[in-house]
C-alpha cells in the first residue's frame, strides 16, 4: 500500500477556520507534510453583504455578483498561484480543497489530473444544504437554489473523495446526486477551542451561544422558558451570545412575553464568553426545525463535549452517530416547547446527572473528535483510493 506522506491544500480558504484549523493540525500532529496553494484574497460574498440589503433586488444582485467572480475571477486567480507554486502541487501525493472549497474543484481537478494526483474535496457537507436549507438564502425551487446544487453536484462528481460532516450526511447527498456512497467520506469537524476554568462569575442556567439563524432554533428556546415561567419557574437564567439575523426577532418574542429572565448578550471577548461557559449549568445544541440539523454534527455539539459540558440538543440521526441520548447528550423533540422545558428541569437542578453527562460526553470527544482522532480518521478514508477503492 502507498503510504501518504505530503499533501497540498488547493483553494481559496481560511486556514484559521474551525474545520480547516482542526485538520490541519491532525494531520501535523501525524508526521504528514502538508503545503499551501491558497489564493484567497477577499471574499465576495461578505463584501457584498456590506452594500445589499435583504430585499429581493438585492438578493438577485448579491447572488450573480458573488458567483461570476468566484466561478471565473477566482479560479483564474488560483490558476496563477498554482504556476508560480506548481513544485508543490508536483511533488504532494494528494491534493485536498478545504473546507468551502466547491467554487475552485474546477481548477484544483485541472491541475490534479496534469498531475496524476488524487482530489478530496472537503465541502463541508454541502453548499446547498448550508445556505438553501439552512440559512434560507434563497427559496428552495428558485433558480439560485438549483446553481447552488449544480456546484455541489459538480463537485462531487469532479472529486476523488467528497468530505461531508457525518455519515447521515454522506447518505443523503449519495441519494440526492445519484452517486455511489464509496465516493464520500465522513470526517467530524471536532473542535481544539478551549476554554478557561479559572474563572469566577455568576453562575447562569442555561446558554445558547452562535449565530441567530433559523437552525439554532433559539425561537424554541425562548418559547421553552415560557413554559417554565408559566410553571413558576422564572428563576430559571438563559442567556444568548452572539448576533445574526434573527436576534431582533428573538429579543421582541422575549420582551412580549416578558421574559425577564432572558438575556441577550451579543458577542462577547474570550474572557467574558469563558466565563459564561464555565458557569452555565446548561448549554444548548441546535434546536431548529431545519432539516439540516439532522445532517450536521455543529460545532456547538463538539465544544460542549470538548468542554465537559451536558448539552440539550435536537433529536437528531448525525448526533446519534456518535451520542447516546441520556448517557452523553439530552436529545429532545425541540418543536415542542413543553418538551424542550421538560429536558431542562431534568438537568437544572440535578448535578450528578449533568456531571454524568458532561463526562461522557468528554469521552466521546477524546475518542472522535480531537485533531488526531479527526486526522487518522481522513487518514483511513483517504487510504481507500490509494488502495483501489474510490470509485
Amino acid at each position: 500500500m502507498r503510504k501518504l506522506k505530503k499533501i497540498c491544500l488547493v483553494g481559496t480558504f481560511r486556514p484559521s477556520l474551525e474545520r480547516n484549523l482542526n485538520l490541519i493540525k491532525g494531520l501535523e500532529s501525524e508526521g504528514i507534510a502538508l503545503s499551501e496553494i491558497n489564493s484567497r484574497s477577499f471574499d465576495s460574498r461578505t463584501a457584498l453583504d456590506k452594500r445589499f440589503d435583504r430585499r429581493f433586488l438585492g438578493k438577485h444582485i448579491k447572488f450573480w455578483c458573488s458567483l461570476i467572480p468566484r466561478i471565473f475571477f477566482e479560479n483564474i486567480l488560483l490558476s496563477l498561484k498554482i504556476l508560480r507554486n506548481i513544485n508543490k502541487l508536483r511533488s504532494s501525493d494528494l491534493v485536498v480543497v478545504p473546507s468551502y472549497g466547491n467554487y475552485c474543484v474546477f481548477t484544483a481537478k485541472l491541475w490534479s489530473s496534469i498531475f496524476s494526483k488524487p482530489l478530496v474535496l472537503d465541502a463541508h457537507g454541502s453548499l446547498y444544504y448550508q445556505r438553501i436549507i439552512g440559512v434560507k438564502d434563497y427559496p428552495e425551487k428558485s433558480i439560485y437554489a438549483r446553481i447552488i446544487f449544480l456546484i455541489d453536484w459538480f463537485g462531487a462528481r469532479l472529486s476523488d473523495k467528497y468530505m461531508t460532516l457525518s455519515d447521515n450526511y454522506s447518505n443523503k447527498l449519495s441519494r440526492d446526486f445519484g452517486i455511489s456512497k464509496s465516493k464520500f467520506m465522513t470526517v467530524y469537524t471536532g473542535t481544539s477551542r478551549e476554554i478557561s476554568n479559572n474563572l469566577s462569575s455568576d453562575e447562569v442556567d442555561v446558554v445558547s451561544f452562535g449565530s441567530f439563524k433559523a437552525f439554532h432554533g433559539n425561537k424554541n428556546l425562548i418559547l421553552a422558558a415560557d413554559c417554565l415561567a408559566k410553571k413558576n419557574r422564572r428563576d430559571i437564567k438563559f442567556v444568548f451570545i452572539g448576533n445574526g439575523s434573527e436576534k431582533e426577532e428573538c429579543v421582541n418574542l422575549a420582551s412580549s412575553l416578558g421574559l425577564h429572565n432572558v438575556k441577550f448578550t451579543g458577542y462577547l471577548s474570550k474572557e467574558k464568553f469563558d466565563s459564561y461557559i464555565h458557569s452555565a449549568k446548561i448549554l444548548c445544541g441546535p434546536l431548529g426545525e431545519s432539516s439540516l440539523n439532522n445532517l450536521d454534527l455543529s460545532n456547538k455539539i463538539c465544544e460542549a463535549a470538548a468542554w465537559k459540558k451536558p448539552l440539550i440538543t435536537k433529536k437528531s440521526d448525525s448526533v446519534s452517530e456518535l451520542f447516546e441520548d441520556r448517557k452523553s447528550v439530552i436529545m429532545c423533540n425541540s418543536e415542542n416547547p413543553e418538551d424542550l422545558a421538560e429536558a431542562i428541569l431534568l438537568l437544572i437542578h440535578n448535578e450528578r446527572i449533568r456531571t454524568k453527562l458532561g463526562n461522557e460526553a468528554y469521552k466521546v470527544y477524546r475518542k472522535y473528535l480531537t485533531p488526531n482522532a479527526i486526522a487518522k480518521q481522513f487518514m483511513t478514508e483517504v487510504n481507500k483510493i490509494f488502495d483501489g477503492g474510490t470509485k
